[in-house]
C-alpha cells in the first residue's frame, strides 16, 4: 500500500475564514432560490444577473472584449452587449437550478436572441438514475 499524499502547507486564516464565509453565502443564496417557485427564482436570478453586470465593471469589460474578439467581430455595438447581458443574466439563473431536497431539479431551457429578447421555458421533473439530464 502507498502512502497517503501530503497535504501541502495550510492557506493563511484570513483566507480561510474567506472562504468559509463565501461556502456560507453560497449555500444562503442556495437554499433562498430553492424556498421560491421556479419563476420567481428565475426572475430573481436574472436580477442578480442584470445587477452583476451592472457593478462589476472590470468583468464586464473583459466579458464585452471576449465578444468582440470571437464572435461579435462584424456585430454592432448594441448587439455585442445584449449578448454579455444576457450571459450575466444566464448565469444569474444558475442558482435557480440546484437540486432541492425531493431529488428534483428546475430544468431550464433558455434560448436568447439579442434582436428578439429572450425566451424561457421550465419544467420541473424528477431526477431518475445516474443522469437527471
Amino acid at each position: 500500500m502507498s502512502a497517503p499524499a501530503a497535504e501541502g502547507p495550510r492557506p493563511p486564516r484570513a483566507r480561510r475564514v474567506r472562504f468559509a464565509l463565501e461556502l456560507g453565502g453560497l449555500r444562503l443564496i442556495i437554499a433562498t432560490f430553492r424556498a421560491l417557485p421556479s419563476a420567481a427564482a428565475l426572475a430573481l436570478g436574472a436580477a442578480l444577473g442584470r445587477f452583476t453586470y451592472s457593478v462589476v465593471r472590470l468583468r464586464r469589460r473583459v466579458a464585452l472584449d471576449n465578444v468582440r474578439r470571437t464572435i461579435g467581430r462584424d456585430w454592432p455595438e448594441p448587439r455585442v452587449r445584449a449578448v454579455v447581458r444576457a450571459t450575466y443574466e444566464n448565469f444569474g439563473r444558475l442558482p435557480s437550478t440546484a437540486r432541492a431536497r425531493d431529488g428534483s431539479t428546475a430544468r431550464t431551457s433558455i434560448a436568447t436572441s439579442p434582436s428578439k429578447g429572450s425566451s424561457i421555458s421550465t419544467r420541473r421533473s424528477r431526477a431518475e438514475g445516474a443522469s437527471s439530464w
